[in-house]
């Protein structure tokens, strides 16, 4: 196992003293970077998260290709019933992981007449020779060579799944039911709320976490097509799932460096955040946001994530201040 040192780690006084939910010490030792992560346990019947500090969920959206006014008034009430402290967060994905979504398209093409038979001989499904199946396989391969490298030579195209993620962090303790049943009901009603606003969603369980988590923190999972489904155990924290023992972080001014002593593949991850926000933007407009088509300079050449996020204020608090700035003003 690979000790994961940062250069700033957190002090093991520090680790010691914070508590997860249910009064557990903290498991994982301070210099991993795991550590670092929030997750600690998942309760299954519920379909709620145990962080560090708070209680969540996590679900799966269906990305839109537009949006109209509409859509953006209904998406509004998102915020309606949110309590103070709740923190929301909007992930959305270019993944190059397209190997499954192919796989889907190429197994629409009818089979073979014979493949019933084949199967029984080989005792697995056989390769179909049909030319549907034939043209389908030299399409997703193609397709796959274009989440690598672009399949353009006058400007960068490549292929991407898109994923769109909403997570939900709420205030409060795991073991008060009351919390429990509140953030329940405030999931129910922000996926009511999206599916009002044409956005399809599921509810993600800890496995769904962990392989989310696990694509930025793991060099080798990103750089691939199709990588293995990681599976729950719910005889350890969630954090240590994610992040592959042998995963090395080293940070610097430009980003973070993730990589391993045993593959050649290295994953520099380098953040942005906005300067100034312009004055008006609306919903239909985001889609200039995930790179232009025709312009080569507003094209991203490698697996990007955007991430928006909201933390709701409590509003009496908030005009306090607000009035107490423009008296000292």
């Amino acid at each position: 196992m690979s000790t994961l040192h940062l250069d700033t780690p957190t002090p093991r006084g520090r680790s010691e003293a914070l508590r997860f939910a249910f009064g557990r010490p903290v498991e994982t030792p301070a210099e991993q970077f795991a550590n670092w992560l929030p997750y600690s346990a998942y309760l299954a019947a519920e379909k709620i998260f145990v962080n560090r500090d708070s209680m969540g969920f996590l679900l799966e959206l269906m990305p839109q290709s537009g949006a109209d006014e509409r859509m953006a008034e209904v998406l509004v009430s998102l915020y309606a019933n949110c309590p103070t402290g709740t923190g929301i967060q909007f992930h959305l994905f270019a993944s190059p992981q397209v190997h499954e979504p192919l796989r889907r398209y190429a197994n629409l093409r009818v089979e073979d007449a014979t493949q019933a038979e084949q199967a029984k001989a080989w005792g697995r499904p056989a390769r179909n020779g049909n030319l549907f199946r034939k043209l389908a396989r030299q399409r997703v391969g193609h397709l796959l060579q274009g989440a690598q490298k672009s399949l353009t030579a006058g400007f960068h195209y490549t292929i991407r799944d898109f994923r769109l993620m909403l997570s939900v962090a709420f205030p409060g303790d795991a073991e008060d039911l009351n919390r429990r049943d509140e953030l329940m009901a405030l999931r129910d009603s922000m996926s009511s709320t999206l599916r009002s606003a044409s956005l399809p969603n599921r509810v993600c369980d800890a496995a769904d976490l962990i392989n989310w988590c696990a694509l930025f923190t793991n060099p080798d999972r990103i750089s691939q097509t199709d990588a293995p489904d990681l599976h729950y155990d719910d005889g350890r924290e969630l954090r240590d799932q994610i992040v592959d023992f042998d995963t090395i972080q080293d940070p610097h001014p430009g980003g973070l460096t993730l990589w391993k002593e045993a593959s050649p593949e290295v994953l520099e991850a380098r953040f942005y955040s906005i300067k100034s926000f312009p004055e008006r933007f609306a919903l239909w407009q985001m889609g200039s946001l995930i790179g232009d088509l025709m312009q080569p300079a507003l094209q991203y050449s490698a697996p990007f994530l955007l991430t928006l996020g909201v933390h709701v204020l409590d509003p009496n608090v908030t005009k306090s201040v607000v009035t107490a700035n423009h008296v000292r003003a």
